[in-house]
């Protein structure tokens, strides 16, 4: 119950957090892009390992890293 309890303050606090740092459209980003793969790669381990998922989830987290990497340059 308490693991619980921490990994809930710690999914929320993270954003909240990093919105203090970055764009909170990057910030959303990234928590989602996370999220996600997280999710995909137990459905992996739990389900077995596909490729397309593999090649798609690379390409959703590229894509993360490459917000990041515009952040601020486009005016």
């Amino acid at each position: 119950m308490l693991s619980i309890a921490l990994a809930v303050i710690v999914s929320f606090g993270s954003p909240i957090f990093a919105c203090k740092k970055i764009e909170v459209s990057i910030a959303y980003a990234i928590y989602v892009g996370l999220g996600t793969a997280g999710i995909v790669v137990v459905d992996m381990i739990h389900l077995g390992l596909e490729w397309k998922k593999l090649v798609l989830i690379c390409c959703l987290l590229f894509g993360i890293v490459g917000l990041k990497l515009c952040e601020g340059k486009a005016q």
